[in-house]
Order: C-alpha cells, then sequence, then structure tokens
C-alpha cells in the first residue's frame, strides 16, 4: 500500500505544480477541473492514514504537527529573504503567507487539532452532519461573499479547514472502515466524467461573469464534487489488488516524486522564480512548462536530502 500511497501523493503533487504553471485564460479555466484535486488528495491521504483510536493524544500531536511546523518556520524564513519582505516576517508567519501556498499547512494543523471531535462525529448517529460542514462553509465564504461584494482576500477562504473538511473526513471514514465505498471503477469513473462536465460549466459561467478566481477555485461547490470522486478514485486504486502499476520507469519516477512530495510542495514555487529567469523559459508551454519546474525540484529535493542527511526533515526533504 505504501507504494500506491506514494504514487497518489505524485499525483497530487503534480497537480499543485501544474495549478501553479498554468495558462490562463480560457485553456486555464478549462484545464483547472482536471488538477483541482491537489490540495484534496493530500488532506484525503492524510485522513486514510490516520488511525481514529488515539492512545497519546500528546505525542499524537506532537508527531504530526513537528513534522510541518519547522519545515513551515524554515521556508517562510527563506520565502520572506528571497522577497525582501522583512516588515512582513512576524505578520506571513502567523497567516501563513509568506508564499501563497503555505495555507496548507495551516489547514493541516486545524485538522490534526480537530481529529479527536472528527472520531466522535465518524462515530455518532450524526455522522451525517459531517457532509454538510464543506459545501455550507464554501457557500457562505466564497458564494454569498461574492454576491454580497464582501471581499475576504487570498488566502483566508482556503486557510479555514471546514472549506477542506470533506476530504479529511472521507479519509478518516474510509481508512478506519467506519463506512466503505465499493462502486466498481466503471461507476466511479462515469461519475468523475459527470461531475468534471459539471465543474466546467460552472468555471466557464464564473469566467464570463469576469471573476477568474472562482473560475478556477479549488474552493467552490463543483470543485468539491470532483476532488469527492478523486478521492473515490483513489481509494478504489489502493483497496483494489489487482490494480498496480508495473515496474517501470515510470511507476519509479512517480514513486521518487511522491517520496519527495513535501520537499516539492515546500520550494516549487522558488525554483519557479529561479527558472523564470533562465532564457528561453519563458517560451515552454503548458505542461511542459510543469514537467521542466517538476523535474528540477524533485533533482533539488533529492540533492537537498542527500546534503542535509539527518536534518534533512527540519527541512521538510
Amino acid at each position: 500500500m505504501n507504494k500506491k500511497i506514494q504514487i497518489i501523493r505524485a499525483l497530487a503533487i503534480c497537480a499543485v505544480v501544474m495549478i501553479h504553471s498554468n495558462t490562463d485564460g480560457v485553456v486555464g479555466v478549462g484545464v483547472r477541473p482536471f488538477i483541482n484535486y491537489a490540495v484534496a488528495m493530500f488532506i484525503f491521504c492524510s485522513g486514510y492514514l490516520t488511525k481514529l483510536e488515539i492512545n497519546d493524544l500528546g505525542s499524537f500531536y506532537k508527531k504530526r504537527i513537528g513534522r510541518v511546523i519547522v519545515p513551515y518556520l524554515l521556508w517562510s524564513l527563506i520565502y520572506t529573504v528571497a522577497y525582501g519582505s522583512y516588515s512582513s516576517l512576524i505578520v506571513n508567519l502567523l497567516t501563513a503567507n509568506a508564499h501563497h501556498s503555505f495555507y496548507y499547512i495551516f489547514v493541516y494543523i486545524q485538522l490534526v487539532l480537530l481529529t479527536p471531535a472528527i472520531g466522535r462525529l465518524l462515530k455518532s448517529k450524526y455522522r451525517w452532519i459531517g457532509w454538510t460542514i464543506a459545501p455550507i462553509s464554501v457557500l457562505i465564504i466564497r458564494y454569498i461573499c461574492t454576491f454580497a461584494g464582501v471581499e475576504l482576500g487570498f488566502p483566508f477562504p482556503a486557510t479555514l479547514c471546514l472549506v477542506w473538511f470533506t476530504y479529511y473526513y472521507l479519509g478518516l471514514g474510509l481508512g478506519n472502515h467506519v463506512f466503505e465505498y465499493g462502486d466498481s471503477w466503471k461507476k466511479t469513473i462515469g461519475m468523475y466524467a459527470v461531475v468534471l462536465l459539471l465543474s466546467e460549466v460552472e468555471g466557464f459561467v464564473w469566467m464570463i461573469y469576469g471573476n477568474y478566481d472562482l473560475a478556477t477555485s479549488q474552493v467552490r461547490l463543483t470543485s468539491i464534487l470532483t476532488s469527492t470522486v478523486a478521492c473515490l478514485l483513489a481509494y478504489r486504486y489502493i483497496k483494489d489488488d489487482g490494480v498496480e502499476l508495473a515496474d517501470s520507469l515510470l511507476s519509479r519516477a512517480l514513486i521518487t516524486i511522491g517520496n519527495c512530495s513535501f520537499g516539492i510542495y515546500l520550494s516549487h514555487n522558488l525554483v519557479m522564480s529561479v527558472l523564470e529567469r533562465v532564457p528561453g523559459y519563458g517560451y515552454l508551454f503548458f505542461p511542459l512548462r510543469s514537467i521542466v519546474i517538476l523535474a528540477v525540484t524533485t533533482l533539488c529535493v533529492m540533492a537537498g536530502h542527500r546534503v542535509l542527511g539527518r536534518y534533512a526533515k527540519l527541512a521538510g526533504l
């Protein structure tokens, strides 16, 4: 199962890099529903690998939060220095705003802290409430605020864990056998095709009305649908013993990328900033640009891991 989880993480980080190097305009809006599962998949995997029976809550928090907080602080400092925003360092640290992608770490920490409460909800007769939390939160924070002309400003809408709740809840439930999912590959893929179509329609509607943010966002109602079904496809892959990538260059590359995924997440934006100064880089088209960023960042993470040795985890490598 570990190799399959790493392959899923690889696909998730590939989607993250593609989102951050995606083209603008009509093509960008059309592509986004296919890669908007990025953050959701990481959150789903975290839930899936978390046991509800926690014997030592302090140890659980220390292990899970300690794993991300030191790399977060270190890379926030690196980005602050790189972008010359020294005066905003403390604010950036407290708001996950040293770089726009760091909101994920705050989301992860919130979900870890809430895990005991989420577990109790999953085991109760009111577990259905868990499925309503993300849609209601997105409806209020994204749609009602947009129509009311209230601008919350990034990264607040994404930093609140409630808008990502469905994926952690789904992972916890499936990973701990609170509920099962037994639909066939054919039915699940069919559902995915339907929800992708719905997400495409919503994206272009928002684009027509001039809201490019909601046209491409991972935090909207149809994105919840596409990302949830993508997580179900990942679950089918994990559980289906008959589906396994052959020992090929592709599978080994994906496993390597999966092993480096946290380091890639932390550093790929900095690598992008450097690559943008390389002559000829600007002529690369999407998705070739994403492939170059991913390849260079993976090599940098692997090199960093080798150089830092046992201290590599402190840098998230």
